[in-house]
């Protein structure tokens, strides 16, 4: 299975089981999966090829560290918090 097929799939799971954090992560991928396709040029029901999937979780995770950063020199813990969980799934994504 892709991984853009995989992430569509975990998105339903992650309805069901109501984790309302994973959800938002792979919604967000997904939606980033999808502007990857528009600036492609590719039909938005095409499915991205692994590696272009990996790149841009590769990104994702990037802007999460970025954020992360930005938190905590702003004082915002709790935000910082939130990138990091958000971070740990990405992160888990890459490592599968």
């Amino acid at each position: 299975m892709s991984i853009h097929t995989d992430i569509k799939q975990k998105i339903t799971d992650a309805a069901k089981r109501r984790d309302a954090l994973e959800l938002n992560v792979f919604r967000g991928l997904s939606a980033a999966f999808t502007n990857e396709l528009v600036a492609k040029k590719k039909s938005t029901n095409d499915k991205l090829l692994d590696d272009d999937a990996l790149a841009v979780i590769r990104r994702q995770v990037k802007q999460r560290k970025d954020s992360i950063e930005q938190f905590e020199k702003g004082g915002r813990k709790d935000l910082a918090d939130t990138e990091r969980a958000e971070l740990a799934i990405l992160e888990k994504i890459l490592n599968a």
